[in-house]
């Protein structure tokens, strides 16, 4: 199996939200004035993208990977407009297949209106958003908006908190629209404080309302010591929904050192929820003891989920960023996957490299937004940085897509390695050094694992090329192998190591 690729489809400054397919993908920018613009790519009919803007006097932007839709027609983005005159104004942008734009259907009700997402149901048009109910406050309602096929709007509902009184009351932010069943749209946000000293303090609200945006229930995620960050929803294949957070910040006075502000918690995971289509919890659990080994002992894991989806399968996958230490803000790309039953299946980091000479310490990768490709892989979309570099003077910021085959590997057959106990994942058996190299790298089998021997090596570039191959019928337990022998260049090589238990393991190299 050849290791997968990634491509820059953006230039410097944008970012990818969604690669709707193999060949188009969304993406957004923010100048100097954090003004946005939404760039639609086509690789075969517009490969340097098409830049929309609404009108003459504005700039248009996309909130969310969830307000991008491909339909039978065409797309569908959901996003916002800053007009000169009129301020912020939610919109539905509507392109046919070619990327040609159709039409553009606005919502406003009051000075600041976002829409997060849109989905199209028949004839209709049904939007998700927020808007500022307080002109005056940063107090922020979720409302939900349907549309005619011609655009006019038919009615508009809004959502407070329901009374909530954390942090001196709390304001809606909208993350996701889910459509449900018999005509029905699970509404799924945020409820945060308004003060600048307690805007770490979040609870997860789901809210069920019919085609007319009736309220038919709401369901509060949330627990006494933590707050609920980052919630995302998807539907199960036994016809119950899943919720998914991280609890990441404790709440005021909540912390182990009694800490009157919210304070990071050092054992933040990922935890998850089950709940009926009636609203009714079922279970909750976390993935703490499952997913500790994956990350370097000594540090903290947290995690930001950004889109998710529900694969054919049955399955979900869910995609974002993660931080193995909160104050250097290094972000790393990862994919986890469930199966039908919401049984972890895997997890994967990713970290793709351009810089020269590489520092990933100070490259970083966010992941957007996923979509499943035809063929069971899937289009990973997000956004590469780096610091300045020689080959990037004044740092990185592209616009990326990343193309990860069925089991989420960016590198061959690293999912031959996911049932090795915790024990032996949390340490690999060789250890590969110095890295970053020269030319020389040093393998060595490490002390408590010398019943695991070497059986052969592979080497390949970034392109999943093979470069070199080494068998040994007197398995070597230090072995020396020079890269420049080779002719490399300096970049990021896989270096495969195959073991006499039928497994192996694959160590990221740096050639300077």
């Amino acid at each position: 199996m050849q290791a997968q690729q990634y491509s820059y489809k953006f230039t410097d400054g944008w970012t990818a939200l969604l690669a709707l397919s193999e060949d188009i993908s969304v993406g957004l920018s923010a100048n100097e004035n954090f003004e946005h613009r939404i760039l639609l790519q086509n690789e075969n009919l517009y490969p340097e993208g098409i830049e929309f803007y609404p009108s003459s006097s504005s700039m248009g932007s996309i909130q969310s990977p969830f307000g991008i839709h491909k339909t039978v027609s065409g797309i569908l983005i959901s996003g916002i407009y800053k007009n000169i005159d009129t301020g912020y104004t939610s919109s539905i942008f509507e392109f046919d297949d070619s990327l040609k734009f159709i039409r553009k259907i606005d919502y406003q009700d009051e000075d600041i209106n976002f829409s997060i997402s849109t989905l199209r149901n028949g004839n209709n048009y049904y939007q998700f958003g927020q808007q500022r109910n307080n002109i005056n406050a940063e107090q922020f309602d979720g409302y939900f908006a349907k549309f005619d096929s011609s655009g006019n709007q038919i009615l508009s509902k809004t959502y407070s908190c329901g009374g909530k009184t954390i942090a001196g009351g709390c304001a809606v932010d909208a993350r996701q629209m889910l459509q449900g069943e018999n005509n029905t749209f699970y509404l799924c946000a945020i409820g945060r404080g308004h003060f600048i000293p307690y805007t770490s303090i979040k609870d997860g609200l789901i809210i069920k309302v019919d085609s007319t945006g009736k309220e038919l229930w709401r369901l509060n995620i949330k627990n006494d010591s933590t707050s609920c960050h980052n919630l995302l929803i998807a539907p199960l294949a036994n016809g119950n929904y899943l919720a998914t957070w991280q609890d990441y910040y404790y709440k005021p006075y909540k912390s182990p050192s009694n800490n009157q502000y919210p304070e990071p918690n050092d054992e933040s995971t990922i935890w998850f929820s089950e709940f009926s289509p009636d609203g009714v919890l079922i279970k909750t659990w976390n993935l703490k003891k499952i997913l500790d080994y994956k990350f370097e002992e000594g540090f903290s894991h947290w995690a930001f989920h950004n889109h998710l989806i529900q694969t054919k399968d049955s399955g979900i996958l869910i995609v974002g960023n993660t931080r193995q230490n909160i104050f250097s803000y290094v972000e790393i790309g990862y994919s986890l996957k469930l199966d039908k039953h919401s049984n972890y299946q895997w997890y994967r980091q990713y970290r793709p490299s351009v810089k020269k000479p590489h520092d990933f310490g100070q490259e970083k990768l966010f992941i957007n937004g996923v979509t499943e490709l035809s063929d069971g892989s899937f289009a990973l979309a997000g956004e590469y940085r780096s610091s300045p570099s020689d080959s990037f003077p004044t740092g990185t910021q592209k616009g990326i897509v990343l193309f990860v085959d069925e089991f989420g590997c960016f590198e061959p057959g690293c999912q031959l390695t996911d049932n090795i106990n915790e024990l032996r994942a949390k340490k690999n058996t060789f250890k590969v050094y110095p890295n970053p190299t020269n030319g020389i790298i040093s393998i060595e089998t490490r002390g408590e694992t010398k019943k695991t021997s070497l059986r052969a090596l592979e080497l390949f570039d970034m392109q999943g090329r093979m470069l070199h191959s080494e068998n040994y019928t007197v398995p070597p337990n230090n072995l020396s192998l020079n890269l420049k022998t080779f002719e490399l260049t300096a970049q990021v090589y896989y270096l495969k190591l195959l073991r006499d238990d039928g497994l192996f393991e694959v160590h990221r190299v740096v050639l300077q």
